[in-house]
């Protein structure tokens, strides 16, 4: 399982990563776990991923920046949901983070790729009524553009629950553009074999 959280800071806020660097310090005082920088990764053309690794390998802690809609936000992943947890809620007290509920507003009061894409970071893994009913709706939406920022949301997500709404959208008549994105997050949301 992955946790993500939404930063306030935005990737061109160069002096963030040596605060990072200091609460990785104060994350050692809370939580006895060292971590340590290992690598930078391109995660596609526009997301860049920082990571460093605990020092017994048992997971990561990442920074992650979206230069397209200026998206910086914290990943956590542990070979167990404890590692997960304790991480989590030290970063909690030691990081300012978005709110998911804020997020949402933002997505509900105007939603754009830029607002749905940064409300999908700042989700968890298991699906939510509330953003999966702002996902659901702008799907619905006769507005392309929202369309194809809901369906970059769906990816992001990769909830099995939005499927029976990117099917309804991907039959309707869309632009080359938006049909691809919605193939798409139909990959990503497939619900994973067990």
């Amino acid at each position: 399982m992955t946790r993500r959280h939404v930063l306030p800071s935005s990737p061109d806020d160069h002096g963030f990563m040596p605060q990072f660097r200091a609460i990785l310090a104060k994350l050692h005082e809370r939580t006895a776990l060292r971590f340590a920088f290992t690598h930078t990764e391109d995660v596609t053309d526009d997301v860049r991923k920082h990571v460093t690794a605990d020092a017994e390998r048992r997971g990561t802690l990442s920074v992650c920046d979206d230069l397209e809609t200026q998206t910086r936000w914290i990943e956590v992943k542990g070979d167990t949901e404890a590692f997960e947890k304790q991480v989590d809620e030290a970063l909690l007290v030691l990081l300012e983070i978005v709110p998911l509920r804020q997020l949402r507003g933002q997505a509900r009061k105007k939603p754009s790729p830029l607002t749905l894409k940064r409300m999908a970071r700042g989700a968890g893994e298991v699906a939510d009524a509330e953003t999966t009913e702002l996902i659901v709706a702008s799907l619905a939406s006769d507005k392309a553009e929202r369309v194809y920022g809901a369906a970059e949301a769906a990816a992001i997500l990769g909830w099995p629950e939005l499927m029976p709404a990117l099917e309804a959208a991907a039959a309707v008549k869309r632009t080359s553009r938006v049909k691809r994105e919605l193939r798409a997050a139909l990959a990503a949301c497939q619900p994973r074999a067990t």
